[in-house]
């Protein structure tokens, strides 16, 4: 879910995207939503002002105009090429895309007709340790891959990405340590992961964050989802 101003964007798994107004928090009020297909499933979205960018399981990316909630239009599409499961975040005229174990780069600078730049493995396991968190700065894109902690991709030049640093902690509890969600706020980047409960770092140096601590806000450190 995103929230700009007062609407809530929320993808709904099988039930597509759905709008809502939350200027009275007490009272949700539905503006309107689209359907994605009962074999298909919303799986993470992101907003950028009327335009929304919906990762959708067994289909791709959808790019879609909700400047009219009631009425959203798809502009574009870019079809993965199977099942996936992934978050998406989106800089400039560039959408980051997990496609469970990889990340792919597209041009969406024409909504109408999304370019694939470039594709890499960033997990070298399969199963449940893909990609469950992104984030981007500059031409760093920071990927939350579950067991295997927080990996840097440098996305200078994205038919030939690489990894720049690898930050992994020792398991904790029955859920070992897996990273899940991450957001940024200017200079450092927030992680939840399962043990360790909140954690930041520092990105004064993009390509080598830096830890700076950690929060467990109960006694019970797992799971966080973001």
């Amino acid at each position: 879910m995103v929230v700009v101003s007062n609407c809530a964007y929320v993808a709904c798994a099988y039930g597509g995207l759905k709008v809502y107004s939350v200027t009275n928090p007490a009272n949700p009020v539905l503006l309107g939503m689209i359907d994605v297909g009962r074999a298909e499933h919303a799986d993470s979205l992101w907003v950028e002002g009327t335009r929304v960018y919906l990762a959708v399981n067994e289909r791709g990316l959808m790019i879609l105009d909700a400047s009219n909630p009631a009425a959203i239009a798809v502009l574009g599409e870019y079809r993965a090429g199977g099942p996936f499961f992934g978050p998406v975040c989106v800089l400039s005229n560039r959408a980051y895309l997990a496609l469970n174990t990889d990340l792919a780069v597209l041009d969406v600078s024409d909504p109408a007709a999304p370019a694939l730049l470039g594709q890499r493995r960033v997990s070298s396991t399969n199963g449940a340790y893909h990609i469950h968190g992104l984030c981007a700065r500059g031409n760093h894109v920071y990927c939350a891959n579950y067991t295997e902690g927080l990996k840097t991709v440098d996305v200078s030049n994205p038919a030939s990405m690489h990894i720049t640093a690898t930050n992994v902690f020792d398991a904790v509890g029955v859920c070992d340590y897996a990273a899940r969600g991450l957001v940024r706020r200017g200079d450092t980047l927030f992680m939840t992961q399962d043990g360790y409960g909140l954690m930041s770092f520092d990105l004064g140096a993009p390509a080598t964050p830096v830890l700076i601590t950690n929060f467990i806000p109960s006694a019970v450190p797992f799971p966080y989802d973001a």
